[in-house]
């Protein structure tokens, strides 16, 4: 196809129709060109994808065009014209990347000057690896086999004291806590039982993280006891629930925070009222 459509063939500029009548000059040239949108679309890196400050990575583009040829295509962060490319592959280099968040949007230009806009995708870029929480596996204090303490000392964390509505800390494998049920890792594991709280202070990067431990029902309980992650006293997404008795590995919700200080909770969810514990392993910070 060449592009044109149907239409008057009868004026022409500066010149005669086809029987000979003299046509003015302001008159329009016919016949009518329709020119068809190009296709763009970002194929790297994905949305909601979180990359590390001072790396680099490259931001790659499709485009096309049925009806004619890609002249250029532009890649904007932030509204900030980032390159141009004029043949394909299209790709872009990203260098040095600085914590923040970021829109990527692709321009694709076709050889008619029509220009089509891909759909954006947005990029977090964390300050820095996530940080890590001391005594991670509750492997301190050392206990004696068969034993368990409540809101111990010299493991790193807060606990909730004993109280009539249960209690947080630390318990070997066999004790009366645990009792067959073997901690994933090591010999140790944290509990919770109601509605009480394990809790860490952390130094973060800027960035979006998630929580993630291993987590399992105690085989005793009344029903089931579920935890509420907070970050800063708030909490990230909904309550997470173990469902059995086997140790499964759990995330939180992601959160985004500004470098700092930042206040890391779980917090038993125990709605029933009931003799409900969850045994806790592996408490770690991950990128999402």
């Amino acid at each position: 196809s060449d592009g044109y459509s149907g239409g008057s063939y009868a004026t022409l500029v500066g010149g005669t129709d086809w029987i000979g009548w003299v046509k003015l000059a302001t008159n329009s040239i016919g016949p009518t060109q329709t020119n068809k949108l190009p296709v763009v679309s970002i194929t790297s890196p994905q949305n909601n994808a979180v990359l590390t400050a001072g790396t680099s990575t490259t931001i790659a583009v499709s485009a096309s065009d049925t009806d004619g040829s890609i002249s250029k295509v532009r890649v904007y962060l932030n509204d900030s014209l980032l390159g141009t490319d004029t043949a394909s592959p299209y790709q872009f280099a990203w260098s040095n990347l600085v914590p923040g968040v970021y829109a990527i949007r692709a321009l694709a230009v076709d050889n008619r000057g029509a220009v089509k806009a891909s759909i954006t995708r947005t990029v977090t870029v964390n300050g820095g690896g996530p940080p890590t929480f001391a005594n991670s596996g509750f492997e301190l204090p050392d206990m004696a086999d068969g034993t368990y303490q409540a809101n111990p000392s010299g493991s790193s964390y807060a606990w909730s004291p004993v109280s009539p509505t249960g209690q947080s800390g630390i318990s070997e494998n066999h004790s009366a806590f645990t009792t067959s049920q073997l901690a994933p890792n090591g010999s140790q594991v944290a509990f919770v039982q109601g509605a009480k709280i394990i809790t860490q202070q952390l130094t973060f990067p800027y960035g979006t993280f998630r929580v993630q431990f291993k987590a399992a029902q105690r085989a005793s309980n009344q029903t089931a006891l579920g935890i509420y992650v907070k970050v800063d006293g708030t909490i990230v997404g909904s309550v997470i629930t173990p469902m059995t008795d086997t140790y499964v590995v759990k995330q939180s919700a992601q959160f985004t925070v500004n470098a700092g200080p930042r206040t890391v909770t779980l917090e038993g969810y125990n709605p029933d009222d009931m003799d409900n514990t969850v045994f806790i392993d592996q408490l770690k910070i991950v990128n999402p």
